[in-house]
């Protein structure tokens, strides 16, 4: 449905004939991932995040705070759960991330507000943690993602392995991100920050 609106409004002139989607779908014809009904489920995800936002600003109480984030979050992964079936293939709206399906975007959106409560927890609150690596990650993150994009196909940031092999993948995924941490890491201790 998402690719016939694009096509019908956009056409297909305007539209990726090259998304990463295309070899998973065996398509020829033109798809945007980024199409109308993404930027739906992406306002969606953003106005949660605004609420998160709200009810963290608004509160007056700890305990008041992490039950809002703590239910929002399980009524998200409900809805988004039911949605897909319990990520079911032939549900009615599978969890799709190419195509940002409002089941993705609710329990993305879930996950997120249950991993919220808890870094709160542990770095504001409890002061059991300090957030390092997700401080030296956050403070150049333009340069990160850059970086990773330009050095994405050479040696020793990735090295090359079988795309049928999973374990592969995932092993050279954690190491790249492994490195970037590393990366950030000396940038922060040489307090080099790089922003727009």
């Amino acid at each position: 449905m998402a690719g016939y609106i694009d096509r019908l409004i956009l056409r297909s002139s305007h539209m990726d004939n090259h998304p990463t989607c295309k070899n998973v779908y065996d398509t020829k014809i033109p798809y945007d991932p980024e199409g109308l009904l993404g930027i739906l489920t992406g306002t969606l995800l953003c106005y949660l995040g605004v609420q998160a936002g709200h009810s963290f600003a608004h509160a007056t109480r700890i305990r008041r705070v992490c039950a809002h984030w703590i239910i929002s979050g399980f009524i998200c992964g409900s809805i988004g759960l039911a949605l897909s079936k319990g990520g079911q293939s032939d549900s009615w709206i599978p969890i799709n991330k190419n195509l940002w399906s409002l089941s993705f975007v609710l329990i993305l959106a879930g996950l997120a507000f249950i991993i919220l409560t808890i870094l709160y927890l542990l770095v504001d609150v409890w002061n059991w943690f300090t957030g390092e690596p997700f401080l030296w990650l956050g403070m150049n993150s333009i340069v990160i993602y850059v970086g990773h994009e330009v050095c994405s196909n050479m040696f020793p940031v990735q090295f090359k392995v079988e795309e049928t092999r999973h374990w592969q993948l995932m092993t050279m995924h954690i190491y790249g991100v492994m490195f970037w941490t590393i990366v950030a890491g000396l940038m922060y201790l040489k307090k080099t920050f790089i922003a727009i």
